[in-house]
């Protein structure tokens, strides 16, 4: 049985063109973008679909674009697929989004807030305080004393994003930041500066933190319909008074991705779903020592992809447990031994052969096997001795769940 939990990507995955599939398809995106341009007090819809990435990549705008383009998502995913999730969670900027699915946060506050949040970050950054790197192809503990041996009190270097055992991302104090490259590039180790406005999640955000406790005191958080992992501890909140004490942290604190991954996966969730623009996350997965199958949900071919390779899986495993289910837990009217052998017990092994073969063929289920399995239960109602229209009712929802 799929344990699914629902992620939402952070700054850095927006692109223009983001949420147009979703605009084209899904009658609420309209809606939607419209609430986001009133409470903004600009053309987000325009600046997301035609605007220049350069404009819609400042902080200020591209937090509260991504938080719009994945709450159509979420509420596009639950019309059409509607599989409940066990957990959300979201990359620094994505909790907002996570909350605002699991109903802790309205999306009308969400904006505010992000929108608030994206101005002070930006503000904080304005005079090129410092950077991010993303480091790759190191241990946690290497990168952790590289940081220790630069990091002063003035000019900070701490590692910001904990996003896979392969993965890091460093913030540092622009007066920090050459020792830290010439270190990486000593020690042949590969890095990527980001294109972001400034050191998030470090102690250099401090003075936005002081001046968002400001905002986030005036919000109130509702209890979820479905626990959310707290980028803080990667762990889910205990009670809605503790959020906004989490998402203040949040913004000088390290993102604990890779620990919400693996809790996640020690309470059994099996299937990732990204909501929201770009795969980073789906991306992210393969480096994350868990065996979680990982979907994005943003373009056609992503949500094609879905449908065809989960969808069709999750339809299988309904049936043919539908079908031992039924053949099971069916009354039976026939006290026939011979009978009972011949049109039960032996039919009931053939289905029990057929779900073995499924599951090791890795939830492949051939036409010609879903007919035998509709004739074996067919068999095991008429010697159970179900009558006609019983037994076409039964044979109708069974069809029906394929």
């Amino acid at each position: 049985m799929s344990q699914a939990a629902l992620v939402f990507p952070g700054q850095g995955s927006q692109y223009v063109g983001m949420g147009k599939w979703l605009l084209d398809n899904y009658f609420e995106a309209r809606e939607i973008f419209e609430e986001a341009n009133e409470i903004l007090g600009m053309d987000l819809r325009a600046l997301c679909l035609d605007g220049s990435l350069s404009e819609l990549s400042r902080t200020m705008h591209a937090q509260p674009a991504i938080l719009t383009v994945s709450t159509i998502a979420h509420r596009f995913y639950m019309n059409e697929i509607g599989i409940q999730p066990r957990f959300v969670a979201g990359h620094s900027l994505g909790e907002y989004s996570a909350l605002v699915a699991a109903g802790s946060l309205s999306f009308g506050s969400a904006l505010y807030i992000v929108r608030q949040r994206g101005l002070l970050m930006e503000e904080s950054a304005k005079d090129g305080i410092g950077i991010m790197v993303s480091v790759k192809g190191v241990r946690k503990e290497w990168i952790e004393q590289v940081c220790r041996e630069i990091t002063s009190d003035e000019a900070p270097v701490v590692v910001s994003c904990y996003n896979t055992s392969k993965q890091y991302v460093v913030s540092a104090h622009r007066s920090s930041a050459p020792k830290l490259l010439d270190i990486l590039d000593r020690n042949k180790v590969g890095h990527v500066p980001l294109n972001v406005s400034g050191p998030f999640h470090s102690p250099l955000m401090q003075q936005a933190a002081d001046k968002l406790s400001f905002i986030l005191d005036q919000c109130t958080f509702q209890n979820w319909n479905v626990p959310v992992i707290s980028n803080l501890t990667g762990r889910p909140y205990i009670s809605p008074p503790d959020i906004a004490h989490s998402l203040l942290l949040q913004m000088t604190c390290p993102v604990m991705w890779e620990p919400s991954i693996c809790f996640m996966s020690k309470q059994k969730v099996n299937l990732l779903i990204e909501l929201g623009p770009g795969s980073v996350l789906r991306n992210m997965i393969k480096d994350i020592p868990v065996q979680i199958e990982a979907f994005a949900f943003d373009k056609e071919e992503d949500i094609t992809r879905f449908k065809n390779d989960y969808m069709l899986l999750h339809k299988n495993t309904n049936f043919i447990n539908r079908c031992l289910a039924l053949a099971v837990s069916t009354p039976n009217q026939n006290e026939a031994e011979d009978e009972y052998e011949a049109g039960v017990v032996q039919p009931i092994r053939k289905l029990k052969q057929i779900h073995a073969g499924f599951e090791q063929d890795g939830g492949v289920l051939a036409e010609e096997q879903k007919s035998a399995a509709c004739e074996l239960v067919r068999c095991i109602l008429q010697t159970k001795g179900l009558s006609e229209g019983d037994i076409v009712g039964n044979m109708n929802e069974l069809v029906l769940s394929l």
